[in-house]
């Protein structure tokens, strides 16, 4: 979709005054209008009183850090498009941009190319969902899929399950790929443990798309598994199975996760905060609170133990660390994780 023929305003946040002058005279050649700000308290005022169309920051500023200023954009206009800038290309700091709410990340130095394109892009984004709002409330649509048990089908099944929920509001965009993942979890579990990899027998998939809902039952033909006690997590045994990655990562990224009565059936949820909670019926939630799940990390890199310890956090759970094997068998009998 083209951009309509109006004049964008685009509010930029640098500590920087040559960066300042690189943004104003690179967006006004392309017809936009441009406030910019080397001073972040006053970007925080400019925020509340002025009407932008996109913002670009840097979150290496001198007063405040730029994810404080991301954090308070979205708070003010969740539907802001923003674009996070640094000279930084930790992907720790990404993450925590896209996580928060940023549409992009921009590595400096770059071209005025880049920039345009990736500024054009993100107005493009933001008009296309301004009118789905107008339509997206009268929105039911429904997929039916049968495919054979092949887990090489798994990538662009998921793939294609999850392209309309940002444009429904079913999730945010940076939420869509671990939307991807818990689909692929399941699918995977359907494919490998309940069908045994079994190419003449099928996997099932049932799609419903409403507004800020969607709700994914995938079915095998396998004999199931019991579900009524609490699963254990982290690979462990379920039923007679290792099923417990996938069901932990489905459980973590949606709403609720809910089985039919023999568990070869598995329903997946997914609705924003401010729409109604699914209530169970015949089938059993799974009704695991996050904060009761245990997580051990075991890496010989410091770094790598940082950064997983760190998204899970934000998940919510409760996260210890080992740095080699022998650490790792130590605190398994000590703290008794439910995943490493």
């Amino acid at each position: 979709m083209k951009l309509e023929n109006k004049k964008y305003t685009i509010f930029v946040v640098d500590s920087e005054v040559y960066w300042c002058d690189y943004f104003k005279e690179a967006l006004e050649e392309e017809g936009f209008k441009v406030i910019v700000s080397d001073n972040s308290k006053y970007a925080s005022d400019l925020l509340l009183a002025e009407n932008f169309e996109l913002m670009i920051c840097d979150i290496d500023l001198h007063e405040k850090d730029g994810l404080q200023i991301l954090k308070r954009a979205k708070k003010i206009r969740n539907d802001l498009p923003v674009i996070m800038t640094s000279k930084q290309t930790a992907v720790d700091t990404m993450i925590s941009c896209l996580n928060n709410g940023a549409d992009s990340f921009l590595v400096k130095p770059f071209e005025k190319g880049e920039l345009s394109a990736l500024v054009k892009n993100s107005l493009e984004k933001r008009l296309t969902a301004e009118r789905m709002k107008l339509v997206s409330p009268f929105i039911h649509d429904k997929r039916h899929l049968e495919i054979p048990s092949k887990v090489e089908l798994v990538p662009e099944i998921s793939q294609y399950l999850v392209q309309h929920m940002t444009k429904l509001e079913i999730c945010q965009e940076n939420e869509v790929q671990k939307m991807r993942m818990a689909i692929q979890a399941v699918l995977n579990n359907a494919i490998v443990h309940g069908n045994q990899n079994d190419h003449t027998k099928k996997v099932t998939i049932d799609a419903e798309y409403k507004y800020k809902s969607f709700t994914c039952t995938i079915s095998d033909q396998g004999k199931g598994f019991k579900h009524s006690k609490t699963p254990e997590f982290g690979g462990k045994r379920i039923g007679g199975e290792k099923k417990g990655r996938g069901l932990f990562l489905a459980m973590t990224f949606m709403d609720q996760l809910l089985f039919n009565e023999i568990g070869n059936e598995a329903t997946l949820i997914k609705k924003l905060d401010n729409a109604p909670k699914p209530r169970s019926s015949k089938n059993q939630d799974l009704n695991i609170e996050k904060h009761d799940l245990k997580i051990l990390v075991i890496d010989d890199s410091r770094g790598i133990r940082e950064k997983v310890i760190a998204a899970m956090n934000t998940e919510g759970y409760s996260v210890f660390e080992a740095i080699d094997g022998a650490d790792g068998l130590t605190k398994i009998k000590e703290y008794k994780p439910d995943l490493v």
